[in-house]
């Protein structure tokens, strides 16, 4: 727990940050959402292209190949559909 003197200083030193770049507080509040939007286009980008690839292996007659690539696309499916905090380790 902070003093009362403490959290003065740093009420103090929070509004000189934001006085000198008003745009900090808003990059630390979009911060996540850029993380989140950006986990989930790579897993969409990932299942697609593991998709497009297990197609055509399965088309050249590689079966075992192309169910090895299905595997790689259902997982990356499943951790698209999972919360975007989960397994961080956050309370």
């Amino acid at each position: 727990m902070l003093s009362f003197h403490e959290r003065k200083t740093l009420r103090e030193l929070q509004h000189r940050l934001l006085a000198d770049d008003p745009d900090l507080e808003r990059s630390f509040r979009d911060a996540p959402l850029r993380r989140a939007l950006g986990r989930r286009v790579r897993l969409a980008l990932t299942v697609f292209t593991a998709c497009a690839f297990g197609v055509v292996l399965l088309l050249l007659g590689s079966p075992a190949s192309a169910l090895g690539i299905a595997v790689v696309a259902v997982v990356s499916w499943l951790m698209w559909l999972r919360p975007d905090d989960a397994g961080h380790g956050k309370p």
